[in-house]
């Protein structure tokens, strides 16, 4: 944790979450050279972060989208639960500007992309007056009872989708987001009833509307409406009677807030997580984090599946249990180089636990540096070596095929929804296949493919489609070079048994090819 005071004149209180990934000090850079006054607290877990908005109390939370333990959204939450109002601001600094601008609806106020940094002293004051914006919204609207002509004036000004309405549910006064969001103008709803201009309002308003109109104030929390032109939209709302200066109900007053945007992004963003589980699991990829300070390791679901354990606490004395006797003192050498600062790869045996068999592993190690220069987390994955190149490689082990076959794995993640003529894929994958789009439709897709491997691809794929379960090894069709891949999937099967989309992996097997045919050549001219 850091602090620090550019000024002794109220500085505004900067909570920053970051575990070594965010460039803090780049961060801290461009505001001191603004001339910003700041102080400001760093975190880098929720523990730490639940603490600090209890006692630092800040004013503004800046935060990138993903941490190791945690993400922004989930830091959003947790300041909300905790009363905290301050706006929070995303660092989106490894996210496309879409995904940025999508993940405002979950009530990130702004965010600040790695080239646009030098505008974070004014997207934090204008954060700040926003709030105030809002605050004077809440007192309004805490004063709904007092005037008519108040009441009438907060609604016309209200920066938000508000309107008033008499006892009838005629529109009374609407703010400019209302008119915006139903593209209306004022001459078009002024006197005119709201059940007429908007007739796909289902009946449980209708009875709301009425209930209001006893006293009481009433809310939702998401609700589907369907547009008469068949658009759909998810709406939360609150409505709330408002009284004349007689002190009695005059109507209702209704604020709406279009979450749809929202809704979707997390959606998707469910649709992605589970994508990527997918994937870990064909591929049999797991991920981990190691925690420095007291050794212990986060595993992610594939780790224990690959070793055979079932879900439990895992440290550094664990692992090395796991490890074959005779690789113990590669596992220590590299754990060293670890700890040093230095990024690791290597490949080893272990015993599993409840088989006893032994399996090869590759393992990649990445260190992460605080901005004290100290290491606190190391990530990395583990992945299990398919039986061929397992075989292989005890065949040419400590030889130069040996390392070939240990190269870094060219993996790649794409998704088929059946019967789509697009194919959706990460960029590991476009570059496999020199096609750098995210998308790719079906007929370029076989056109990429070597002519010869195209039918038994397809004949593959539909079998693949009645099994669930694809796989296929061909070839593609390159400029100077021909490429060796393996596609495997996994498809999601309806209530009928009918294939609904695929998710899977391609993996670049070009380099265990070439070892193949080297170490056949070998073989043939020993033989000779």
């Amino acid at each position: 944790m850091q602090m620090q005071n550019t000024t002794d004149l109220s500085p505004i209180k900067l909570l920053i979450a970051e575990d070594f990934h965010a460039e803090t000090e780049a961060l801290l850079r461009e505001l001191s050279d603004g001339d910003f006054n700041f102080s400001y607290v760093v975190v880098r877990d929720e523990t730490g972060y639940e603490k600090q908005l209890l006692e630092f109390n800040p004013d503004v939370i800046l935060c990138p989208y993903s941490l190791a333990t945690t993400n922004a959204v989930k830091l959003l939450g947790i300041a909300r639960k905790n009363g905290a109002i301050a706006p929070f601001i995303l660092l989106a600094y490894d996210l496309s500007e879409d995904i940025a601008i999508d993940l405002l609806g979950e009530g990130i106020e702004d965010y600040i992309l790695r080239s646009t940094i030098k505008r974070l002293p004014v997207a934090i004051r204008k954060a700040l007056q926003r709030q105030n914006a809002t605050l004077q919204l809440q007192l309004s609207e805490a004063k709904l009872k007092s005037s008519e002509t108040a009441m009438r004036n907060m609604v016309r000004n209200a920066p938000i989708a508000m309107a008033m309405f008499d006892l009838d549910m005629n529109y009374v006064v609407v703010s400019e987001r209302w008119l915006k969001d139903e593209s209306k103008t004022e001459e078009e709803l002024i006197g005119k009833n709201h059940y007429d201009i908007v007739p796909e309002i289902p009946d449980s308003w209708k009875k709301i509307h009425q209930e209001c109109l006893t006293g009481a104030t009433l809310e939702s929390e998401e609700e589907l409406i369907v547009r008469a032109d068949g658009t759909e939209q998810i709406l939360r709302w609150k409505m709330n009677p408002w009284y004349t200066s007689e002190a009695v109900i005059g109507g209702v007053v209704l604020f709406i807030e279009d979450i749809t945007s929202r809704v979707l992004t997390q959606v998707e963003l469910e649709r992605s997580e589970a994508a990527l589980h997918a994937a870990q699991s064909i591929a049999k990829i797991g991920s981990w984090v190691l925690n420095i300070d007291d050794n212990t390791v986060d595993w992610s679901d594939e780790m224990f599946v690959i070793h055979e354990l079932e879900k439990q606490a895992v440290n550094v004395g664990l692992i090395r249990e796991l490890t074959h006797p005779e690789d113990v003192p590669l596992f220590d050498s590299k754990f060293e180089e670890l700890v040093a600062g230095n990024e690791i790869e290597m490949v080893y045996r272990n015993i599993l636990p409840v088989s006893r068999k032994i399996k090869y592993f590759r393992a990649l190690g990445k260190v992460s540096k605080g901005p004290d220069g100290i290491i606190h987390k190391i990530s990395g994955t583990v992945q299990e070596i398919d039986e061929r190149f397992r075989t292989q490689q005890e065949l040419e082990a400590k030889t130069v095929q040996r390392d070939l076959i240990l190269s870094s794995a060219k993996i790649g993640v794409w998704h088929w929804t059946v019967g789509s003529d697009k194919l959706i894929w990460d960029q590991h994958c476009a570059k496999i296949f020199d096609e750098f789009l995210p998308d790719l439709k079906a007929e370029r897709y076989y056109q990429l493919i070597h002519p010869d491997d195209r039918d038994y691809v397809r004949r593959q794929l539909v079998e693949g489609l009645k099994t669930g379960e694809y796989s296929a090894e061909y070839r593609l069709v390159k400029k100077d070079t021909t490429t060796f891949v393996l596609s495997r999937g996994r498809a999601t099967l309806d209530e009928q048994g009918r294939a609904t989309h695929i998710d899977g992996i391609i993996i670049d097997v070009t380099e265990q090819h070439l070892l193949e045919k080297a170490t056949m050549e070998l073989k043939g001219r020993a033989s000779n």
